[in-house]
């Protein structure tokens, strides 16, 4: 049987709908509308009228997707780059690391921004580290020359398509992982371009590192490599690797099995939230219209006095025989859709702050304060992972290129409270009677963002005013 790298793990393909369903949500309204009756059902399924129909698609219209997927995930990278990040100070001949990542003009810490989203998402991103075809060992002069580089491209969890492990010693190690790409070629015209998949497949045959590329054969239900040769890499001494050098990121840790995505609780809210909005906007439409009626009349009254038309409204009147009346019926609207749309809110909200505190309790996202234990928080191990792949990464490239690397960092302290006048006015008092010390207020204020992350206590508090205007 001939290789087929088109072929997706099973494992994969459990949680494909659950990638899905989190990406849909992520990317907004539009997305999750599209997909009509997949995320909002017809009210009557059976009923394949044209009328029907028509009927359908005025629901659909109505109901209102609340993005709250996309802003979780957007507050939650929003307060790992809430403050500065650690210095990553890099040899000259690395610099490029900083600036151009993956070959395509991504900086290091665009790259790191989109691997912390997609973890926070999905719980699952990989990272490879790549090199420049070379046979015979890299000097150092071709590094500073800038004829070899190492990069690092990023996958999103959905275009890992396969990964197996081994047994090395002690160690489980990765022996082959199949990467699903998208390649650009001529169109044919001479002007354009379009873009083809293609399969980056990395393996250990005896233990050596290598990779290679296959497309689809034109006409053909079958694939070819059309990248083989110089495609075993060789580090900085010339030797062969002995692993790949590709990781996992994930929101549990960094091993090949699938973590369950972050976001998945939210993502499942808020479609059952849209269902909420549909029905209620629904019942407003329907229950909301006025419905006029008159008792009394005759056929000759309204033949001869109203000529068949009824008018209403402030420049209408409506002339009645004797004995005759007017009214209007409306129905009040159902509140029940909009009780259920209240409640997931706040569940949505209590997920939330969870994933960030890792307070199982029922905080919402608006009353985290920094008193909240957040070692364990899902947000602080993910950036933990995060970072802990880079470096890893950054060691695959030191082995290429034989310059070392120093540690990279990202912040895991996070600014979790609003500002708030009077408490920040309690403790300056608490401190001037000797229930605290001034130093609380001061890290109040970081806390806050009040006072610049890099500002010291003794700098602060040696300022002549070191209140906040307005407040004391």
């Amino acid at each position: 049987m001939k290789f087929n790298p088109s072929n997706i793990q099973p494992s994969l393909l459990d949680m494909m709908p659950k990638y899905e369903r989190i990406s849909d949500c992520i990317m907004g309204g539009d997305a999750i509308k599209e997909k009509g009756e997949t995320y909002l059902p017809k009210p009557d399924p059976t009923n394949y009228t044209e009328e029907n129909n028509a009927r359908y698609k005025q629901y659909l219209i109505r109901a209102l997707f609340y993005g709250i997927t996309a802003r979780t995930v957007n507050g939650m990278l929003g307060l790992v780059y809430s403050k500065p990040q650690p210095e990553f100070d890099l040899h000259a001949n690395l610099e490029y690391i900083k600036t151009n990542i993956d070959g395509s003009g991504i900086t290091l810490t665009q790259q790191t921004k989109k691997v912390i989203h997609d973890v926070s998402a999905l719980g699952r991103a990989g990272l490879l580290t790549d090199y420049s075809k070379s046979n015979s060992e890299v000097s150092q002069q071709d590094v500073i020359d800038g004829k070899v580089r190492a990069v690092i491209k990023r996958y999103n969890a959905e275009n890992i398509l396969w990964a197996e492990t081994q047994n090395k010693g002690v160690e489980n190690i990765l022996s082959l992982v199949i990467l699903l790409e998208s390649y650009v070629l001529p169109a044919g015209d001479g002007y354009t371009s379009k873009t083809d998949v293609q399969f980056r497949v990395l393996s250990l045959a005896d233990g050596i590192y290598g990779q290679e590329i296959y497309r689809k054969i034109d006409g053909k239900d079958e694939f070819e490599a059309i990248e083989a040769e110089g495609s075993i890499p060789v580090d900085n001494s010339g030797a062969y690797f002995d692993h790949i050098p590709f990781t996992f990121v994930g929101a549990v840790n960094n091993d090949h099995k699938f973590d369950n995505p972050p976001m998945l609780s939210i993502a499942d809210l808020n479609i059952a939230h849209y269902r909420n909005s549909a029905d209620y906007e629904e019942s407003c439409f329907v229950n909301g219209q006025p419905t006029y009626y008159f008792t009394g009349l005759t056929k000759s009254w309204i033949d001869d006095v109203l000529k068949g038309i009824v008018r209403i409204g402030s420049r209408g009147g409506v002339p009645l025989p004797e004995g005759a009346g007017a009214g209007i019926l409306q129905a009040d609207a159902n509140t029940l859709p909009a009780e259920g749309m209240k409640t997931k809110e706040t569940q949505m909200a209590a997920i939330g702050a969870q994933i960030v505190t890792g307070d199982s309790g029922t905080t919402t996202a608006t009353e985290i304060n920094r008193n909240s234990t957040v070692e364990d928080s899902v947000l602080v191990n993910i950036v933990s992972n995060v970072e802990q792949a880079y470096n890893f990464c950054f060691q695959q490239v030191t082995l290429f290129t034989g310059i070392e690397i120093p540690e990279y960092g990202i912040n895991k302290e996070f600014n979790y409270e609003s500002f708030d006048s009077s408490r920040y006015t309690s403790l300056i008092d608490g401190a001037m009677q000797g229930l605290n010390t001034k130093e609380d207020a001061f890290n109040y204020l970081k806390r806050t963002g009040m006072v610049n992350y890099d500002v010291e206590f003794e700098s602060w508090n040696n300022t002549i005013d070191n209140s906040i205007p307005g407040v004391i």
